[in-house]
Order: structure tokens, then C-alpha cells, then sequence
């Protein structure tokens, strides 16, 4: 993931990622271009809003809207305050899977040609999981969508497929 970032350089080649308009090479200069999620996620103390603003400090309450719809997280919509309610540092009252719903809200916000996943659907259940897979699929055309993952469901949506063995 280190070298997919750009935070370290291959010992031979080199790592590029191309848009259909040109060739870039993966550096610390393009890695603004990529919303990055992990599997561990976390999540400040403050409101959703504020924590939601991390991923683009320009993004208004219909593009927070839309992000969550995208990512699965109306659940957001159910609480009392909504976009203002209050969170625990770390994210704590909140479900495992909220909080990476939450993680990919940010991501999505924070716009960028790549958004890549790297296990960032792993403790949701297969359901919501499908639903945003298939979300991101529908909204995210005009991004390059990486899925790191060991879940076949997951992979299974995916148009290209690389499957790393150890060896």
C-alpha cells in the first residue's frame, strides 16, 4: 500500500497510474489525487459535520447528503441532531461498521481521481457491503475505484480483477 501511495519508491521500475488522458508516476506530488481508506478508521471528537469537513473543508450539507446516501451511512439521518450530532473521540457509540461508513463519507467528500479501498468494507455485513460497492460503481465513474480485499463478493463487482498470492 506504502509504494501504491507513493510513500516509498520501488527498488526497480517504477509505479504509474493512468487516466485514459495520460501516464502519471506515483509520487508524494500526486498523492492528493487519491482518497485513501484503510480498514482501521477514526473518527475525532466533535460532530459528524466537522468530521465529515476533514475529507473537504469546502463540501456543503447537499454534498455531505449525497456523500452518505453513496456510502450507506443514512443511519446519520436517524439521529437526533444529524450532521450535528456529537461523537466520542475515536468514534466510540458508534458501531465498527458506522465508523468505516463514516471513513468512506470523508473520502468520497474529498473528491480526487482514485479512491482506494484497502479492506475498508470489512466490518460491515454483506449486505450494506454489496450496497455500497454497487453505489460507488453507479457514482463514482469518473474515478479510478481500488478494492484491496479478501471478501469474494467484494471482488466479484469489480471489472478488473488481481488476485496476489504468497508464495
Amino acid at each position: 500500500m506504502r509504494l501504491l501511495l507513493g510513500l516509498i519508491s520501488p527498488q526497480q521500475g517504477t509505479v504509474t497510474i493512468s487516466d485514459g488522458k495520460g501516464e502519471y508516476p506515483m509520487s508524494p506530488v500526486f498523492r492528493h489525487r487519491i482518497a485513501y481508506v484503510p480498514q482501521g478508521n477514526y473518527l475525532f471528537s466533535g460532530s459528524i459535520r466537522e468530521n465529515l469537513l476533514l475529507g473537504n473543508p469546502n463540501a456543503d450539507d447537499a454534498a455531505m447528503k449525497e456523500a452518505l446516501k453513496q456510502a450507506a451511512a443514512d443511519f446519520v439521518f436517524t439521529m437526533s441532531a444529524g450532521l450535528d450530532s456529537e461523537l466520542k473521540e475515536g468514534g466510540k457509540g458508534l458501531s465498527g461498521g458506522q465508523i468505516q461508513r463514516l471513513a468512506i463519507v470523508r473520502a468520497l467528500l474529498h473528491g480526487g481521481d482514485v479512491l482506494l479501498l484497502d479492506e475498508a468494507t470489512a466490518s460491515l455485513d454483506e449486505e450494506t457491503e454489496k450496497d455500497i460497492i454497487h453505489s460507488l460503481k453507479i457514482h463514482g465513474k469518473d474515478k479510478m475505484i481500488i478494492v484491496v480485499s479478501h471478501r469474494k463478493q467484494v471482488i466479484d463487482v469489480c471489472e478488473k480483477k488481481y488476485i496476489l498470492k504468497y508464495l
